[in-house]
């Protein structure tokens, strides 16, 4: 695919272009003929081309070297005040095929640089040796069984922890304040998934809990109690002290999806919304709330508070925990035994172009 880059000539019209080279090539019947040059980022490559006879040649292009070609015509005599814009410094290569008589071709190159300080830059290249490997395949190879060496990542250890993200009293004014909102927005980011190279860090769930005042508050209280006299939690739970404390149910809640959480009695209500980005993954209405979500691990979650009282304001308390889960591995080298083929290695010594700079 060719590929072209025109650019506004008021660019390059402080500097002057800078000859590269004005040069005549001589093609027999079935020749091609190349010239290899370095050009500099920025550089506006110019270049006229034509068969002093006007007789055509098959083909004149030029490559960003190795192969990457930026100009080609077919059947062609004559080529005036052509460009190709240098994106990166490298080395080009203009090429001549011909492929019926002999011919006698001209060809001018020059550059105008895209600053002062490339100006200078030398367009000359040179050649180096490039070692290239190459198996030879007719011929037989040996064999040999070996114990060869192997490695494979296993995993090392699981450590789970909680994270307490927000334990806040949100105030919701009624709706017959004039100054205040009815409502209230609260934006809890969950932890970021990581992962290196040994150790994976990862969030499986996280719970919340909605409570409406005195009353809401003397639930969670209770659900606390009852959470310390359980005997039917885990032993991921158990392990965790922050059991016994003030988080002790929604811990439970969080690790193993065990609610001791009671049915909600009387109080005031709240008009509740719970989004995951733009969507909504639970709403409702009463005086208090809880949930425990696996699926919706990451990004910001949205709580919309909103209360539905004319006169009455209200005090939510509103808290939020995550589980994250901290994987570790280790690599792990064992033996096995294979059949290793050797096949014939041929070293050849190539001659590639290379800048000057």
């Amino acid at each position: 695919m060719l590929s072209f880059v025109f650019l506004p000539v008021c660019l390059w019209c402080q500097i002057p272009p800078v000859e590269v080279c004005d040069i005549v090539l001589r093609l027999k019947g079935d020749d091609v003929q190349e010239v290899y040059y370095g050009f500099a980022a920025g550089d506006q490559i110019l270049f006229d081309f034509s068969e002093t006879e006007g007789r055509t040649v098959a083909a004149f292009e030029v490559v960003e070297y190795p192969e990457n070609i930026r100009f080609r015509e077919f059947e062609i005599a004559e080529i005036r005040s052509k460009s190709v814009y240098v994106q990166a410094t490298g080395v080009y290569k203009f090429s001549i095929h011909n492929e019926r008589g002999e011919r006698t071709c001209k060809l001018r190159i020059s550059r105008i640089p895209a600053a002062e300080k490339t100006r200078a830059f030398r367009t000359g290249v040179r050649w180096v040796d490039r070692y290239d490997t190459t198996y030879v395949g007719n011929r037989p190879a040996n064999v040999e069984e070996r114990q060869v060496q192997r490695s494979r990542r296993v995993l090392d250890k699981v450590d789970t922890t909680l994270v307490n993200l927000i334990d806040k009293k949100e105030r919701v004014h009624s709706r017959g304040n004039m100054m205040e909102d009815a409502f209230s927005i609260l934006k809890v980011a969950l932890p970021r998934d990581q992962e290196e190279a040994d150790r994976v860090y990862e969030v499986v769930s996280w719970v919340y809990w909605i409570g409406v005042g005195s009353e809401g508050e003397g639930q969670y209280q209770e659900a606390n109690r009852a959470v310390k006299l359980a005997k039917s939690l885990s032993g991921a739970a158990k392990s965790f002290s922050i059991i016994s404390g003030p988080y002790g149910a929604l811990a439970a809640l969080a690790l193993d999806g065990v609610s001791f959480f009671l049915p909600p009695g009387k109080g005031d209500n709240i008009l509740y919304q719970v989004s995951c980005g733009n969507k909504v993954i639970d709403q409702g209405n009463g005086p208090a709330a809880y949930a425990r979500h696996t699926q919706c691990a990451q990004g910001e979650i949205t709580f919309r508070l909103e209360n539905d009282n004319m006169v009455e304001v209200v005090d939510v308390s509103v808290r939020v925990m995550a589980v994250a889960v901290t994987r570790t591995y280790r690599t792990e080298f064992y033996f096995e035994q294979q059949s290793v083929v050797e096949p014939e290695m041929k070293i050849t010594v190539k001659k590639v172009p290379a800048l000057n700079n």
